[in-house]
């Protein structure tokens, strides 16, 4: 937009063909695919495959799920709020599912509180997630998008290139992921 960019004649290619892969290492446990720091790897990285929400109790008995408006998540939610009594009578904790299409349903129980338990979702599918927050963005910005977005490598004589990103230099990314045990970053 800076550069006076208003529109783009064609499509709009993520190229995710400098990483080839598995996007899970072997040996995860299935228990644990929802939690950010399991994020699947890909080239197409945005904001650490990683989603920020909330999860209020209320009186009622229900819950509600926040997730900020832009992010292209969805959560269903069915836990059902109750006193540590019978959270411990139940055994009933929070459960998650997540699907691949970036879809997620919380199940089980919550321990009524007074402030909203903060929330992490790994995004399951990278280049989706992408995707479509590349396309909020251009329309909030004013750019027209004639073609669509498409992930992989463009055809060689339909190339231009419009935007380059490059990660941190690897030492700082070694020093982040070392520090902070980070699996998204040792695993791309």
């Amino acid at each position: 937009k800076k550069n006076g960019l208003t529109r783009i004649n064609g499509d709009l290619w993520l190229d995710n063909s400098a990483f080839t892969g598995y996007d899970r290492a072997v040996g995860w446990p299935w228990d644990i695919l929802g939690v950010c720091y399991s994020a699947p790897a890909s080239s197409i990285t945005l904001n650490n495959n990683c989603v920020q929400a909330s999860i209020y109790t209320q009186k009622d008995g229900g819950t509600r799920v926040y997730v900020p408006e832009h992010q292209p998540i969805r959560v269903k939610s069915s836990v059902e709020t109750v006193s540590k009594t019978i959270q411990k009578s139940r055994h009933c904790d929070l459960d998650l599912l997540a699907h691949p299409d970036n879809r997620y349903e919380l199940k089980g129980c919550l321990v009524e509180r007074e402030k909203p338990l903060p929330l992490k979702f790994a995004v399951q599918d990278p280049e989706r997630y992408t995707s479509q927050n590349i396309s909020t963005l251009l329309k909030q910005l004013g750019i027209e998008l004639k073609g669509k977005i498409k992930i992989g490598s463009a055809p060689q004589k339909q190339r231009k290139l419009m935007a380059l990103h490059q990660s941190k230099p690897l030492s700082d990314l070694l020093d982040d992921m070392l520090k902070h045990s980070d699996n998204l970053i040792a695993d791309t």
